[in-house]
């Protein structure tokens, strides 16, 4: 019932660079070294040349510097659903 949404720049979910976009966070969130692995679940990506694969049943991988992650999130919100959104 509570999840996390990522609000950042279009390069943290495709392929492409312009463009904003958010996406719920599929944890683990993993920090090694220099680079930070996320999953998330994304309702505005399809299969196309700019997305990134499907590796799990519903969301999709991307690993990244910890200096582009975060100079590229502009949010990370909590989200809880109430009754009335259920």
């Amino acid at each position: 019932r509570t999840h996390v949404i990522l609000v950042g720049g279009m390069s943290m979910f495709s392929h492409k660079s312009a463009g904003r976009h958010a996406a719920v966070l599929a944890p683990p969130l993993t920090l090694e070294g220099t680079s930070v692995q996320f999953r998330f679940w994304s309702w505005g990506t399809f299969e196309n040349h700019n997305t990134f694969p499907v590796v799990g049943p519903q969301y999709r991988e991307h690993t990244m510097s910890v200096s582009s992650f975060n100079a590229t999130l502009d949010a990370a919100m909590r989200v809880t659903a109430t009754k009335d959104d259920l």
